[in-house]
């Protein structure tokens, strides 16, 4: 399902036309009005600092409705800024169910889209700079009314742990099951370390799967966006470090 989501992202991308103005003064409102008059939805979006949020609930939260829901979402917000003249950098969309038991949330970097419509970067590196996140309760509920300025650090450790994410589930099907257990999150940065959270179930195959990744990987993440990190550490929710892996 992520991928597809991905893929219909792309083609929203390549069809998209920039020839709608919207002021950033009016950036909220005319937003919200394109998705209900295009797409039908309800929403409500925020602009914090340079980070604008789409909201959307539904009152069923099915594979199809939400593919569905989220890519008219994403093509809409896309469409929007890159016809204002404000100066949003990330973009943060989430649907959640009618209970708010469960959220799908996809962000990106406005500057990543400009460089793959500008064919500055390739297919499979703009699909490597996406966020994907799925969240269950108690999480949903506290997102939802969380809304501040992303920072690039942020934007950095959130895109290492949503791809370990889905290489974990890619890996290993049978995770899917309990996919609303087992997650990283980004928690935070102290003293120049990534530091994510991993919950759920993680056994040795999964801690080996992370940290090889983050072996060979983080460092392509941190030159794509030329900033640099001390390192990245693996953390549990008793605070126990899992892995620490130095730049």
């Amino acid at each position: 399902m992520l991928k597809r989501v991905i893929s219909l992202i792309i083609t929203s991308l390549l069809l998209n036309s920039c020839s709608v103005s919207y002021p950033k003064n009016s950036l909220i409102q005319d937003l919200e009005r394109l998705v209900k008059k295009e797409y039908g939805l309800d929403s409500k979006a925020f602009i914090v600092g340079k980070t604008l949020y789409l909201d959307i609930k539904l009152n069923e939260l099915t594979s199809k409705n939400l593919v569905d829901k989220m890519q008219a979402a994403l093509q809409a917000t896309i469409r929007a800024v890159l016809s204002s003249d404000s100066d949003t950098k990330y973009i943060v969309v989430t649907v959640y169910n009618r209970d708010k038991s469960i959220s799908f949330r996809i962000a990106c970097n406005i500057d990543d889209v400009k460089r793959y419509c500008y064919k500055l970067i390739s297919h499979s590196d703009y699909e490597s700079r996406i966020i994907l996140e799925l969240y269950g309760p108690p999480i949903v509920a506290r997102i939802a009314e969380d809304r501040y300025d992303i920072t690039d650090s942020e934007y950095i450790g959130r895109l290492i742990a949503s791809q370990l994410n889905n290489i974990i589930f890619r890996a290993n099907p049978e995770f899917d099951a309990f996919a609303s257990s087992f997650q990283l999150h980004y928690l935070s940065e102290i003293k120049g370390n990534l530091i994510l959270l991993i919950s759920g179930n993680a056994d040795e195959e999964v801690i080996s799967i992370v940290e090889s990744f983050l072996k060979e990987g983080m460092q392509e993440y941190f030159k794509k966006y030329s900033i640099s990190f001390t390192g990245v550490k693996v953390i549990t929710s008793t605070g126990k470090t899992m892995i620490h892996i130095s730049s």
